[in-house]
């Protein structure tokens, strides 16, 4: 089976990021940590072996790494008027390409491993689709097999609140298809998200987490 990985991205250059830590660190802190957290995603990505697409907007973007480590160059321009048409034409276009399932991941959750990657894809084999929760009520991954990808799962969703996830699940029983849901995870958008984050992986060498690190004794860490 040929499966794929989609990474929803913003270019940084041309639009704002993580807007709410930036209203209480500062714009460059949160630019920053949204780089260092991309490329742990792409990382992550990476270390499942399985290839895969970044999806931009407003613009294709391509910046290096700090450490020259890495080239992050975006494939496609995101195309829909909201997210959850976004999110459908992007599904849509890999599947022309001739995948067999696909997921999208966003870039809020650097803490993502192969691991999930992984195990999200191939339970595609088994399941319609695939769901990974976020702890503020949204997800952080959402998944397809190709034949079961519908549009009105993505349809009358109020984006960016708490019951994206719940109603998600709805209408995805509503069309009647399966869905497995892998481990919940925890969007970075927040100063206290930020320190749980922190918290929790500060021994990892994510490189979100090393450039914390250099900030550490401003937040409370």
């Amino acid at each position: 089976m040929r499966s794929g990985v989609i990474i929803f991205a913003k270019d940084f250059q041309t639009s704002d990021v993580k807007t709410r830590l930036a209203a209480t660190t500062s714009t460059d802190f949160a630019i920053n940590f949204y780089k260092n957290s991309l490329i742990d995603t792409v990382n992550s990505v990476k270390d499942s072996g399985f290839p895969y697409f970044i999806f931009s907007y407003p613009d294709i973007f391509s910046f290096k790494a700090e450490d020259g480590s890495a080239i992050i160059k975006s494939a496609y321009k995101q195309a829909g008027y909201d997210l959850g048409e976004k999110m459908f034409n992007a599904f849509d276009l890999i599947f022309q390409h001739n995948f067999d399932c696909a997921i999208i991941i966003g870039s809020d959750t650097p803490q993502i491993n192969g691991k999930i990657v992984t195990e999200s894809l191939n339970s595609l084999s088994v399941y319609d689709t695939v769901l990974g929760p976020a702890s503020d009520g949204g997800y952080y991954l959402i998944g397809f097999r190709r034949g079961a990808l519908i549009l009105d799962i993505f349809k009358n969703i109020e984006w960016s609140t708490p019951e994206v996830f719940k109603h998600t699940v709805k209408k995805i029983d509503e069309n009647g298809l399966s869905t497995n849901f892998v481990e919940e995870l925890r969007d970075i958008d927040t100063i206290e998200d930020l320190r749980n984050f922190y918290q929790i992986y500060n021994s990892s060498d994510l490189l979100s987490i090393n450039f914390i690190k250099q900030y550490q004794q401003y937040f409370n860490l």
